[in-house]
């Protein structure tokens, strides 16, 4: 018997006592022993007296709740024990009281009972306590432990362990359980098969004398380290190589796991070593072959990029920012959709999806991706597709090429080409309608002198002189689009020539449109023609107009100079380094789309109504600004208005100006 159940059993034997003379009078056992009851459910337990030679039992009352008694009884027999034990196990619990009754010696035993249809196990302890004069047993008093929920979980705790000793014995990957000083305690097979020892052999054994593991100097040092660490709580894991005894190596993908006993003291540690020598000697291979990549891809001006097959980039290259504005930390983990127009993304996720399934190379021949600062750039793509084993597309990389200024330079020789076509048909067929028009004018003119002032014919032969006229200021336009007619150049101070201008359409505008103009108060000469340049003013600041439409808003105009450092392209026009007047012409309109925006100067294209245009003011304001070696550009803000902007040639050398001035007072034309 436990220390603890003899204690029990003592304070239980007093307390029986107590019972047996409260079973003479009138008070209960609860009133004469009231802390039995507490101690002994705190226990778990129950006392219980067995009086030999009146064949009786006196039960406590935790006793009776552990045996399925009634609590108010206090006398039982032993028929009541005999109804409460499960009968497979009556033969025993007779035989181990049969015996104590006899010698006194009685030994703990364990047996089955039936407590409200519910089997239970019970534990019973107990001793002889008085004797008879011959020697036979007078009382024994012992204790009562329902083992049930104990004996269920040493079941549960011994299939755990079955279980975990299985899957321990079968991984396929090395485990080893030691001591915080390196000593095995237990092995899998994978283990014992890789050192070629048994499971005896290796169990008490330094990890570190084992040679069949690895057979270098420094390693014993390293795993002494790495064991010292994972005694104090760290966790570890890392891939090392091992050389064999013959020269051979092998790596081990390592981890060291501490295990801690209820006090949070690191009583053992657990190895898990995976042989990964292959995947080692192939990630060796791919991290050069990486390191080749990543040479060239981040000294090279292409963007290249990997991506998952859903689009989200792996990787960016540093020449993205180069092109683009934007960090490549920025663009990894993202989808690139937020740089395309939806025209260009649709286009180019049917090639990336024909790239995955041809398993072949697809070139996009020209798309326009958005830069950090709006604007767009054009782009020559490849979309390469990366295929695993099996031939599957699991990744695909691409390569962009920035073709932003080849673009414009060939559209730009298309436009001109484009130009100098429409300009020679235009200017012929102007030609042969000014000349056809003529007469017709001179005739009109001629009839309208001889008619009365009151005549009726005289008001329709007005209206048809107006019609004429209008006509002739058309050819007029044209001809100035083909560069068939003549103009006078002189030298000109843009100030005076924005004032008369602004003046004129100020007093065309409606109350709703504001108009403002700034000049900048360094006023700029420009050599050129003073109506042609009244006609651009006033093309664009129609065009602003008609912009806003009839909702109410604000054109403005700002005349500044600036100055091109170098040689450069510069909207839509290769500009020589220097100083250019520029005038910007803004509206608080819709914006223009880009489609519009590409075919915004080409002769004979309006966005406007039949009859409502000819598709000439732009066309004609292009052919001006470069007949004076100029340039013209939009800036569109979508939704929010529209910027022209024009730049001139400036004069500002005072030598030059006043060397033309006079050339000019010579030869008849004014200065302004």
């Amino acid at each position: 018997m436990s220390e603890a159940s003899q204690n029990v059993a003592r304070s239980g034997a007093n307390a029986q006592h107590s019972a047996d003379d409260a079973a003479q009078g009138d008070r209960k056992p609860s009133q004469m022993v009231p802390d039995l009851d507490f101690i002994e459910r705190t226990a778990q337990i129950g006392s219980w007296c067995w009086h030999a030679n009146e064949g009786r039992s006196a039960l406590s009352v935790n006793a009776r709740r552990i045996w399925g008694f009634d609590i108010e009884q206090i006398s039982f027999d032993m028929k009541s024990f005999v109804s409460a034990v499960h009968p497979d196990d009556l033969d025993k619990m007779k035989q181990v009281f049969m015996h104590a009754s006899q010698t006194g010696d009685y030994e703990g035993a364990e047996y089955r009972i039936i407590r409200n249809g519910e089997i239970r196990r019970l534990w019973n302890e107990a001793r002889c306590t008085e004797f008879n004069e011959d020697g036979t047993v007078a009382r024994v008093m012992g204790v009562s432990q329902d083992v049930t929920d104990l004996r269920d979980a040493e079941k549960r705790t011994k299939e755990a362990e079955r279980v975990l000793r299985t899957i321990f014995d079968d991984a396929r990957h090395q485990y080893m359980l030691i001591s915080v000083d390196g000593e095995i305690i237990e092995v899998n097979k994978a283990a014992q098969d890789y050192a070629g020892k048994s499971r005896r052999e290796l169990i008490g054994s330094k990890i570190w004398q084992d040679s069949e593991f690895f057979d270098d100097s420094d390693e014993e040092a390293f795993l002494k380290q790495s064991i010292a660490a994972a005694a104090q709580g760290a966790s570890l894991r890392g891939v090392r190589e091992y050389h064999l005894p013959g020269g051979d190596s092998v790596a081990f993908e390592g981890s060291m796991a501490p295990i801690c006993d209820d006090e949070g003291n690191v009583a053992y540690i657990l190895i898990e070593a995976i042989d990964v020598t292959d995947k080692h000697e192939a990630d060796l291979k791919l991290a050069e072959s990486e390191k080749r990549f990543r040479l060239l891809a981040e000294n090279g001006s292409d963007i290249v990029c990997l991506h998952e097959v859903d689009g989200t980039v792996l990787y960016a290259s540093p020449s993205f920012e180069k092109s683009l504005g934007y960090a490549p930390d920025e663009i990894v983990g993202s989808c690139l959709d937020f740089l395309f127009q939806p025209h260009d993304l649709e286009m180019t996720e049917r090639l990336i999806e024909r790239a995955c399934m041809t398993r072949e190379t697809v070139k996009f021949e020209a798309c326009s991706l958005r830069s950090k600062s709006g604007a767009y750039r054009w782009f020559e793509i490849l979309i390469h597709p990366i295929l695993d084993e099996n031939g599957v597309c699991v990744q695909y990389a691409s390569s962009s090429r920035d073709i932003t200024d080849r673009t414009l330079v060939e559209s730009q020789l298309r436009q001109a080409q484009k130009v100098e076509a429409l300009g020679n048909l235009v200017g012929g067929i102007a030609h042969d309608i000014n000349n056809s028009l003529t007469p017709v004018l001179n005739m009109l003119q001629l009839v309208m002198r001889g008619m009365a002032e009151d005549s009726k014919d005289l008001n329709r032969l007005d209206l048809a002189m107006k019609g004429a006229r209008r006509v002739e200021g058309l050819v007029q336009k044209i001809l100035t689009y083909g560069r068939h007619d003549s103009s006078e150049r002189s030298l000109l101070q843009i100030s005076h020539v924005v004032q008369d201008f602004a003046d004129l359409f100020r007093a065309t505008l409606p109350p709703k449109i504001a108009f403002n103009v700034w000049v900048d108060p360094a006023d700029t000469h420009i050599y050129g023609d003073e109506t042609q340049l009244h006609q651009v003013l006033m093309n664009l600041a129609t065009n602003a107009q008609d912009a806003i439409r009839d909702e109410s808003g604000e054109i403005s105009l700002t005349v500044d100079t600036v100055t091109l450092p170098s040689n450069q392209v510069s909207v839509g026009r290769e500009l020589q380094a220097g100083d250019y007047c520029r005038i910007r012409m803004r509206d608080s309109g819709f914006g223009i789309s880009e489609i519009v925006r590409e075919r915004i100067f080409d002769p004979f294209y309006t966005t406007k109504d039949v009859g409502e245009g000819t598709g000439l003011g732009l066309s004609v304001v292009h052919s001006i600004v470069g007949a004076h070696r100029g340039a013209i550009g939009v800036t569109n803000i979508q939704g929010a208005g529209a910027e022209f902007c024009v730049l001139l040639p400036a004069e500002t050398d005072l030598a030059t100006l006043a060397a033309i001035s006079a050339e000019k007072v010579a030869s008849g034309m004014t200065v302004q």
